[in-house]
């Protein structure tokens, strides 16, 4: 009898969304009978890509961050969350009198879980970088994390994320499910592009970061190219801005062609596409969203373990001098589909 599996996406940008992708083709592989839930990009972008799977939009809130940068967005997503907690479980509960699910993969939707089913978290993210009532709050995301029964971080030990990984208040099992990325390395890339930029997260800094890298990218000599990551244009003709491609949105292979053509990748240092980078071995500028924590955290960690290099909103510089001198990681490939194998019993 195929497994029935639920398997949940936070709507945060494309990054949630895109990191699970190798998790959906390994239950896939394995027989299961999948359903997919989110909302927003991430769910449009899920329908995209597995047409034949069945989906449902979950309650879920938009985020949107301010105009000087993420702390006012992410302030007010906090205070909202335990709403959000209460009618997630409120819609799994009717979704699971419906479907009866054999287990839920929940990522970072932590009112996505049933008491009578097998649930899991994906998070890389167990310890809030909070500039203030730090404890308190990593003590309350540490309740929402004992409502499951394991928890998968997708990175490795003292990988990417570190010291994001260690919550004192998790009682439950931790399982490292090394990075996860639907990337994969290719053997015949050229150099084609000086700089290639990649721009994400929620509007409205989406937009200025468009506009700062455009500007770094009109400095540059030779050619160069962006991805505008808008998956609604993803038909829309290409265009040029003098020596600058302009892409809305490609798929994995264009995707991934165009990022190992480049001498270096320009990006916001979301945990997604550090995995995305660390697959295709990439040298990267990581330029973190103003206001947001982790990503502050993760651009420092990257810069000083030589990783990626890592510059400010307000004044991007590639280091062309030390960039010998960085390197991006190497982990070791994690069995990911005899894990889930195992894990479906």
């Amino acid at each position: 009898m195929k497994r029935r599996i639920l398997l949940a996406v936070l709507d945060w940008g494309l990054g949630h969304a895109s990191r699970m992708v190798p998790v959906v083709e390994a239950l896939r592989e394995l027989g299961c009978k999948l359903s997919m839930a989110s909302s927003g990009q991430a769910l449009e972008y899920l329908r995209n890509r597995y047409p034949d799977l069945p989906s449902h939009e979950l309650p879920a809130p938009r985020i949107r961050y301010g105009r000087w940068g993420a702390s006012w967005g992410l302030f007010r997503h906090s205070l909202s969350q335990k709403r959000w907690n209460r009618k997630q479980q409120e819609w799994i509960r009717s979704m699971q009198n419906r479907h009866s699910f054999d287990a839920i993969i929940s990522d970072n939707l932590y009112g996505v879980y049933h008491r009578n089913v097998p649930s899991v978290l994906v998070s890389h993210q167990l310890h809030l970088l909070s500039p203030v009532f730090r404890k308190s709050i990593n003590k309350e995301l540490g309740h929402w994390l004992n409502n499951f029964d394991q928890i998968w971080v997708p990175d490795v030990e003292e990988g990417l994320a570190d010291g994001l990984t260690h919550n004192p208040f998790c009682e439950k099992p931790i399982q490292h499910i090394g990075p996860l990325s639907r990337l994969k390395p290719l053997d015949d890339a050229e150099c084609k592009y000086r700089a290639v930029a990649l721009i994400s997260g929620p509007e409205p800094q989406r937009s200025f970061f468009e506009e700062a890298c455009q500007q770094h990218l009109n400095q540059l000599d030779g050619p160069t190219a962006m991805v505008r990551g808008l998956p609604h244009l993803r038909d829309a003709p290409s265009g040029k801005k003098g020596q600058c491609e302009q892409f809305a949105f490609l798929d994995d292979a264009q995707l991934t062609r165009l990022l190992l053509s480049a001498d270096y990748v320009i990006c916001r240092s979301g945990y997604s596409t550090l995995c995305d980078l660390s697959a295709l071995g990439c040298r990267a500028l990581l330029v973190p969203t103003p206001g947001q924590p982790e990503q502050l955290y993760l651009a420092g960690r990257c810069a000083e373990m030589k990783w990626f290099q890592s510059s400010s909103h307000r004044e991007l510089k590639y280091r062309e001098e030390v960039s010998a001198d960085f390197q991006p990681p190497q982990f070791s490939r994690f069995d990911l589909q005899g894990f889930l194998r195992q894990w479906i019993g």
